[in-house]
């Protein structure tokens, strides 16, 4: 019985340690990134242009490939998201991982507000690619990397 105490002492004591040392875990309410557009609403017949802005509010950097097609557009149909797709084209260039140190902000191109991309009126996000590390593959979790809702009317 004594050893079965002990084994669990030391499981406990090293699941606490490898939380302390997970970088992930040092984040206020576990949000690292704030990812925002100028408003919450936009008209298709005015061809609005949408600024979508994103800042790294964690403690440690993140990261994402650059040049590529990182950010996405999604529009809410029913109780799922669809992925409406990019809305611009890379350069030809090899793309790199791009560090986001805290406290930083990168710049997702201006999306015009047409009928191209905005083919219904309705409730959309924007979807980032970004990573916990420099090898650029652990991917933040979805909640960790959308935008707030924004709606888009005729």
């Amino acid at each position: 019985m004594r050893s079965f105490i002990n084994l669990v002492m030391v499981s406990a004591l090293l699941l606490a340690c490898q939380q302390i040392y997970d970088p992930l875990s040092t984040a206020p309410g576990g949000e690292y990134l704030k990812i925002t557009t100028e408003r919450n609403l936009y008209h298709i017949s005015q061809r609005e242009t949408i600024h979508v802005t994103a800042v790294n509010i964690a403690t440690f950097s993140l990261y994402r490939w650059s040049p590529s097609f990182f950010a996405r557009l999604q529009r809410e149909n029913g109780s799922e998201w669809e992925t409406i797709g990019p809305w611009y084209d890379i350069a030809a260039i090899v793309p790199r991982p791009h560090r986001i140190a805290p406290g930083n902000h990168i710049s997702v191109l201006p999306l015009i507000c047409s009928d191209t991309m905005f083919k219904n009126p309705g409730t959309y996000r924007i979807v980032l690619d970004i990573y916990s590390d420099a090898g650029l593959q652990h991917l933040l979790s979805m909640e960790r990397r959308v935008s707030k809702d924004f709606c888009v009317i005729k």
